[in-house]
């Protein structure tokens, strides 16, 4: 099983703030369809995102997955 761990902290301004929604929906719309297991978590590992792979890895639906932590999953 591979793993790629990716943490970075984003401050914006209300200038691109309709650039970065634009990237998000990209964002989800290419995840939602690949075939990776791909999440989204914040500094204290609560899941933001899962993509329907990451789901079906993990046996839980995304509604309980942002629920939970990294660490209820592992």
């Amino acid at each position: 099983m591979r793993t790629l761990v990716l943490c970075y902290n984003i401050i914006i301004g209300p200038c691109i703030q309709e650039a970065l929604f634009s990237s998000e929906e990209k964002f989800k719309t290419l995840t939602n369809q690949s075939a990776d297991g791909i999440m989204v978590t914040d500094l204290e590992g609560h899941f933001s995102y899962v993509n329907p792979a990451f789901c079906k890895m993990v046996g839980f639906s995304e509604t309980e997955l942002l629920s939970l932590t990294v660490f209820d999953v592992i």
